[in-house]
């Protein structure tokens, strides 16, 4: 059936314009949602300053000096926001990681000074106790010893300047250039290098 191009006379002028009216509508929803989207905004932007002020008050009063206190505020910071809670953990995290790396490199740096000592007074020791069991008199090892500890101190020290300070230390007290204070000191410094390996391994595990 044709179309009749004369029924577009018969529309009167008030008859609604439907293609105007959905754009209309549409309009009106767009402003509808952009309100609302911007009334969500402002209500969140207010939550979020809410939070941060709840937060600011928690870590005010928390002892963050600790790891147990920093667990405690990541806690109670979970309570008021999972996401500021998570993101404060991971910070402590991440700051406990870097500060066990530095102590485990220190106590690396301290387990090879141990080991230096050691290496050094463990040849004297075995020598002046070789001596002792052969019967030989107590001033007479005693004057070996002497004999032994200075120039190994020395060589030593030559090898590793970082070990100045502690040499430094060893050599002022008197006691230590007899057998039973390089006896001492050698123990002492056996035990020492064993407690720093077992931290070692400790922080490793």
């Amino acid at each position: 059936m044709a179309f009749d191009a004369s029924v577009l006379s018969q529309i009167p002028d008030y008859a609604p314009n439907v293609v105007k009216a959905q754009s209309e509508g549409l309009n009106l929803a767009d402003m509808i949602n952009q309100n609302q989207m911007g009334k969500l905004k402002l209500s969140e932007e207010r939550q979020t300053q809410a939070e941060y002020a709840k937060a600011k008050e928690i870590l005010g009063k928390s002892d963050l000096s600790t790891f147990e206190g920093q667990t405690r505020a990541a806690q109670d910071l979970t309570k008021i926001s999972p996401k500021l809670g998570m993101d404060f953990m991971a910070k402590v995290q991440s700051g406990r990681s870097a500060e066990n790396q530095i102590s485990l490199e220190k106590l690396q740096i301290a387990d090879a000074q141990q080991d230096a000592l050691v290496g050094a007074l463990d040849p004297i020791v075995a020598q002046l106790s070789a001596q002792r069991s052969a019967g030989k008199e107590p001033a007479i090892i005693d004057a070996q010893a002497k004999n032994l500890v200075i120039p190994a101190l020395l060589r030593l020290r030559q090898a590793r300047p970082d070990l100045q300070g502690v040499i430094d230390k060893f050599q002022q007290d008197p006691q230590n250039r007899t057998y039973a204070g390089i006896l001492s000191a050698d123990q002492q410094s056996q035990r020492g290098s064993q407690a720093i390996k077992d931290r070692i391994a400790q922080m490793n595990a």
